[in-house]
């Protein structure tokens, strides 16, 4: 009975962990492109912490990207 119940809630758990990391994976470009795009205006502008931001920000993606590949082959 126990182990019925228990096998079913981690069955559970791996289906939205899985729906998560999906979600993650289709997100995590559009985040990272609008977070440097306006990091690029600000640092346009002047603002120095926007150069910083908009160098970091492909980076950010890349080791995401890498990160998902390797450890949930999405």
């Amino acid at each position: 009975m126990f182990e019925k119940m228990f096998n079913s809630f981690i069955d559970w758990f791996c289906s939205i962990g899985d729906s998560v990391i999906i979600t993650i994976d289709s997100l995590s470009f559009e985040a990272c492109l609008i977070i440097g795009l306006v990091a690029l205006i600000l640092s346009i502008f002047g603002y120095s912490k926007g150069k910083k931001i908009a160098l970091i920000s492909p980076a950010v993606y890349v080791i995401l990207q890498i990160f998902l590949e390797v450890w949930f082959g999405v």
